[in-house]
């Protein structure tokens, strides 16, 4: 019977707070300048990359695919922000993640049952007529050969479009995804 009431009295305080936090209003949102405007409308018409490129400055956590959409010239991120000590005062801002700029192979699952090409992870060609994903085959039928460095296996093909080509969307991969990052900016 306790634990009833416990679990009662516990249910009741939940609802309590829940309609507490959805009774306030939101705060009216105030801009200091014309940059903060322009950030937060450019953010609703287009994507982070276009954000930061329109504010020319780095934005924090804006979506990359390279060192430059984060204001930044290319190049490998400066060896001060690989420090654990933390970042000098000279850090420029890059572009972090894991294979950015890369094309998301991880998508297409070989021998998965598909329909269409989208089942495959949007591979251009991945889905044989038997039903089954084949991302070797496809990889293979969309580049030449003269592209490959000689290489004739299938799997060179897909090797090149998943670790050495680079992509900044995913026409450049094929309709598979092309892998971003995210912008870490210094403070000065």
């Amino acid at each position: 019977m306790a634990l009833a009431n416990i679990f009662h009295f516990n249910l009741l305080l939940f609802f309590i707070v829940l309609a507490k936090l959805s009774s306030h209003a939101s705060p009216s949102v105030d801009f200091d300048d014309e940059e903060e405007r322009n950030f937060f409308r450019i953010g609703k018409n287009g994507t982070d990359r276009r954000r930061a490129a329109a504010l020319k400055k780095c934005v924090p956590g804006a979506e990359c695919v390279k060192h430059s959409d984060c204001a930044r010239k290319e190049g490998p991120p400066p060896r001060q922000l690989l420090l654990i000590s933390g970042a000098a005062a000279n850090a420029r801002h890059f572009c972090k993640g894991i294979r950015v700029g890369k094309c998301d192979c991880t998508v297409c699952k070989m021998h998965r049952r598909c329909k269409n090409d989208r089942s495959c992870g949007g591979l251009i060609g991945s889905c044989r007529p038997s039903g089954h994903c084949d991302c070797y085959n496809a990889a293979r039928k969309l580049y030449a050969a003269d592209h490959l460095r000689g290489h004739t296996a299938k799997i060179a093909a897909y090797t090149q479009l998943c670790y050495m080509d680079t992509c900044e969307n995913s026409d450049d991969c094929f309709g598979l995804p092309c892998m971003k990052g995210e912008c870490v900016c210094a403070t000065s």
